[in-house]
């Protein structure tokens, strides 16, 4: 206990500290100092070792051949290890080599394996789509309406027929009250048979007649595709054609229709079209014939929906396109509010004292107004002088310079006048230059008066109204005088302006009185100088659009809709952009089998609006149409990029150049058809001909130098599907009123509005191609191959004609820009000139400008819209 204590006072004190400190060291010292000591000895016995060794060689020479023996030896050993080496080298290397060729083996089996399961592969999704195929033609054929076997109609004196070879004559009552159902055969016209007319020959004929303008409409008629020679009564119409009559009486009249090849006693069925005026058929027996002439009377009246009322030859234009032969409809205001020119001539007295309008009526007018033309004394026209009623003044180029400086035409007539054909001459020359007619009267029947609205293109006023005209004129808009004029215009064009329309119209008019189809639009066809694909490849499934699927509903239900809208009755096409909108609830009620709503009808975002292609029309596929011209390498560059383009349904490439493609081109598979047609010429018409190889309503117009991403090419289709009549692309363009000069121009520039969308990129209907080939005015595709240029400012004028709406362009994209092309027209500095004539000759030709100024362009519905995080954007840039 004592050190104990002593050893803590010790510690807590220096010199303790200190005394403990030396007694370590003390007792470390010992081993430290035995450490070095041992260690130095070591190093001397080293070196000393290392002295007497090398004494001992130096000394020692017996031992040195030993030891080159020894090395000889060792030198030998290594010489055999290195030759065993050597060999076991040698032998690795065989068996590597023959690794390396079993390797080899099984790769190639592996790639065969590959190769086999990727055709297998390849097999089993084509009999996958094969399959959907076969499901989506049966779902199709299930909801095709079952058509009845069609019967054929009743004939009309069925008792009659079949005990004599032809028919008893008519009674007078009986043809005096004929209607289609008492007085027509619909035997020989029945539903799914085509239509035939059989054209009597004039020069078969014994009557005297002016056989130069009969040979002429026989001609017109014979070109017609529904002409056809019979040697039976098995046509359905039969055709005969009157001029002009210059000894025959009405009894050699009457004997030569009762004589004709297959008159069969009542002359059913027949048409007789007279231009010989109404009198020659009074007193005629015309049977049970449909009358087809200007003038009807007492002795010939006119039965409703039965005859028809056709303009008078003087009244034709004889040389010129209708364009040529007609007055601009700008501006809307004239120098005349109305005019009126005649002399009135007739050779019973008394019957101007009875008219409704006197001479002392039309004196007053004039009185009323600066702007109102009224002349009754002047020369009458030669070729009239002896005409009754109120007589032509001058020459027709007389008239037309009153029509064009005449806002409104005054057409009417004398209550007891017989005539009317100076009548209708008058109005039919109102509607050519641009005077609209204002018919007053009680009796007057113009022409095709049972299927056209001339409501719609004419102010039509009771005789009573005379004394309010001039109030009635001053309140109508100029609008409304703009939409009645051009209205008159075209009908004038598509059934009046010469004698090929008046006949193709009265055949028309016969198909939808029998609910006929009419004379189809024909399909262009052309030689294919290259079609993909490989039958071994995958192809996405092809959905064609139904074609002529109202051809009954067309010349019944809207038969008024189609002769009074542009481009008329007289061609059926196969679909039209212009029809019924199914209503929202059709998909679900058991009214619409092919609607693809989204997200079945409960809507969505961007995966479900991805998966069906919405809106309330079927489902439907485009067909893409690209010109292409000695660009092969760009050609196959676009192509390229259409690869898995969802909707397509394939691409047909209008082949310009010259010489056929390269036999060395590798043609991309994109997974549609690639169809290359060769057409007849080199023309930029070439890509809106109604081509046979495009079975789609819609049709994506494209240049070869166009990039566009798929999903731009996806928004645009599903936005034209909402804007069927619409031209739906991506370049933009307007037309610019030139301050300095007047006119249009073709302006480029970015603008906050727009006029025309380039057809390089653009959506159209297959229905604007065909009314673009055949009723378009030839002359502005002949100025398109003038100039090389031009054909998408035509597409757009005529859309706009047709609808009256501008297009719509989607997407921000302005212009397209090609790096890898070699030339495009617009390096041609004479490119914006010909198109800034082009824009004006094209008002020529129309009348007046017909395109429509836009300050909107369409985007996606949820474009820059925040959504929640689960959600996805229908397009993502867009």
């Amino acid at each position: 206990m004592n050190m104990l204590a002593l050893f803590y006072k010790l510690k807590d004190s220096n010199y303790g500290r200190f005394l403990l400190l030396l007694l370590c060291l003390i007792a470390v010292m010992p081993f430290v100092t035995h450490y070095y000591l041992t260690k130095r000895a070591g190093t001397q016995d080293f070196y000393s070792k290392s002295f007497h060794t090398r004494s001992a060689l130096q000394d020692d020479d017996s031992n040195t051949e030993y030891r080159l023996e020894e090395l000889r030896k060792n030198i030998n050993e290594l010489e055999h290890v290195k030759l065993s080496l050597k060999n076991e080298l040698r032998e690795l290397e065989g068996k590597r080599h023959g690794l390396l060729r079993n390797i080899q083996e099984h790769s190639n089996n592996i790639d065969n394996i590959v190769s086999k399961a990727n055709y297998l592969t390849n097999e089993v999704t084509k009999q996958q789509q094969e399959l959907e195929d076969l499901r989506f033609a049966k779902k199709m054929v299930s909801h095709c309406p079952q058509l009845p076997l069609v019967k054929p109609p009743k004939d009309i004196l069925s008792k009659l027929s079949h005990k004599f070879q032809t028919y008893p004559q008519a009674t007078v009552h009986e043809r005096t009250h004929c209607k289609l159902s008492s007085c027509f055969n619909f035997q020989k016209c029945p539903l799914g048979r085509d239509f035939t007319a059989h054209i009597y020959n004039p020069k078969n004929t014994r009557l005297s007649m002016r056989t130069s303008v009969s040979q002429e409409m026989y001609s017109i008629l014979k070109s017609m595709p529904y002409a056809v020679d019979v040697n039976e009564p098995t046509a359905c119409v039969y055709i005969v054609i009157l001029d002009t009559l210059l000894d025959s009486s009405p009894k050699e009249l009457e004997k030569f229709l009762h004589n004709l090849e297959f008159w069969q006693g009542d002359g059913h069925n027949h048409i007789i079209i007279n231009f010989a005026g109404g009198k020659v058929l009074h007193k005629v027996d015309t049977g049970r014939a449909i009358l087809a002439q200007t003038m009807f009377g007492p002795h010939t009246p006119y039965r409703r929906e039965f005859d028809m009322v056709v303009p008078p030859l003087a009244s034709l234009t004889r040389s010129g396109s209708p364009w040529e032969n007609s007055a601009p409809q700008l501006p809307a205001s004239r120098k005349y509010l109305v005019s009126f020119v005649g002399n009135y001539h007739s050779s019973k007295k008394g019957l101007n004292n009875d008219s409704f309008i006197s001479v002392g009526d039309l004196k007053q007018l004039s009185l009323e107004a600066k702007d109102i033309f009224i002349q009754l004394s002047c020369q009458p026209d030669k070729e009239f002088a002896n005409s009754n009623d109120w007589q032509l003044c001058g020459s027709h180029k007389s008239r037309a310079e009153v029509l064009k400086a005449s806002t409104f035409a005054l057409i009417f007539q004398s209550e007891h006048a017989e005539d009317q054909t100076m009548t209708i001459i008058r109005f039919i020359e109102a509607l050519q230059y641009g005077a609209i007619p204002v018919v007053i009267s009680d009796n007057i029947l113009l022409p095709f008066t049972d299927i056209i609205e001339w409501h719609r293109a004419a102010i039509m006023l009771h005789s009573a109204q005379f004394p309010q005209m001039h109030f009635i004129l001053r309140t109508i808009l100029v609008n409304d005088v703009l939409d009645i004029r051009r209205q008159g215009r075209f009908l004038w064009e598509a059934y009046l302006s010469s004698a090929k329309s008046v006949l193709e119209s009265t055949m028309a008019v016969i198909q939808t009185r029998l609910s006929l189809p009419g004379v189809p639009a024909k399909d262009t066809h052309f030689p294919s100088v290259f079609y993909s694909p490989d039958p071994n490849l995958v192809m996405q499934h092809g959905i064609t659009s139904p074609t002529f699927y109202r051809n009954f509903t067309a010349n019944t239900i809207y038969a008024r809709q189609r002769w009074n809208t542009y481009p008329g009755a007289l061609l059926l096409f196969p679909s039209s952009p212009i029809v019924p909108v199914l209503p929202s609830s059709a998909a679900f009620l058991n009214s619409s089998f092919d609607i693809q709503p989204i997200g079945r009808g409960a809507g969505g975002a961007g995966r479900e609006f991805q998966e069906a292609l919405g809106g309330d029309y079927p489902f439907e596929q485009f067909t893409i149409v690209m010109l292409t011209y000695e660009r092969e390498l760009v050609l196959i560059e676009a192509l390229g990029r259409l690869a898995g383009l969802q909707y397509m349904n394939k691409v047909v490439v209008v082949w310009n150049s010259p010489g056929d493609p390269s036999p060395d081109l590798r043609w991309p598979n994109i997974g549609v058809p690639i169809k290359v047609l060769r057409p007849e010429k080199n023309s930029l018409n070439n890509r809106f001909l109604p081509l046979d190889e495009i079975e789609t309503d819609a049709v994506l117009s494209m240049d070869d130098d166009i990039q566009l991403r798929h999903d731009e090419i996806l928004f645009g289709f599903r936005v034209w599907r909402e804007a069927r009549d619409r031209i739906v692309g991506f370049p933009g363009r307007y037309h610019a009123w030139d301050l300095n000069h007047g006119g249009w121009l073709y302006n480029s520039n970015h603008s906050c509005e727009l006029s025309m969308v380039l057809t390089g990129a653009a959506f159209i209907h297959k229905y604007y191609t065909y009314v673009y080939t055949y009723v378009m005015p030839r002359a502005i595709r002949d100025k398109v191959d003038e100039y090389t240029n031009c054909e998408d400012i035509a597409m757009n004028f005529l859309v706009s004609h047709v609808t009256r709406k501008p297009p719509i362009k989607v997407t921000s994209r302005w212009t397209f820009r090609c790096p890898t092309c070699p030339s495009t027209l617009y390096q041609d500095k004479t490119h914006f000139n010909e198109r800034h004539e082009c824009i004006n000759f094209f008002v020529k030709v129309f009348g007046y400008m017909p395109l429509l100024r836009t300050q909107f362009r369409a985007d996606s519905v949820l474009f820059k819209t925040r959504i929640p995080s689960e959600k996805s954007k229908c397009f993502t840039y867009i």
